[in-house]
């Protein structure tokens, strides 16, 4: 049987206070394990403003614009396929980045936790990070 995928979240800067990090490396380990990872995995993840994503979003996606989150992967969807065969060791994926503004915003929306919104942003983060991109 193998072992079970682990995953090391490195939060930089933000409110610490607003993500359950042991909730979000759960989240991130059960979908790498559902679309059959093997490696144990890093991400960084900031928590930001929406006038330091915004920046983010007009260098990096030619945006001016604050947005909810951005994913930045270090390997293209091929490079993943063979990662994911590898066991045994650590592999940094990328960051993500989410504005804590934004969070609050849609917690305070659909008066849900705001840790709620953190994880539901870092899920849509975790998709883009492995190549699974919307229109």
């Amino acid at each position: 049987m193998k072992n079970d995928i682990v995953v090391k979240l490195n939060v930089i800067n933000g409110n610490k206070a607003i993500a359950d990090t042991q909730k979000l490396n759960s989240i991130a380990a059960s979908f790498f394990k559902k679309i059959g990872f093997s490696a144990n995995i890093e991400i960084d993840l900031k928590l930001t403003s929406n006038s330091e994503i915004r920046k983010y979003n007009q260098k990096f996606m030619g945006k001016n614009t604050p947005t909810d989150v951005l994913s930045f992967p270090i390997f293209d969807k091929s490079e993943l396929q063979n990662i994911s065969k590898i066991t045994n060791n650590n592999f940094l994926l990328g960051e993500i980045v989410i504005s804590t503004e934004f969070a609050e915003k849609e917690a305070k929306e659909k008066n849900i936790p705001i840790a709620i919104a953190v994880e539901k942003l870092f899920c849509h983060g975790l998709k883009h990070l492995t190549g699974i991109h919307h229109k």
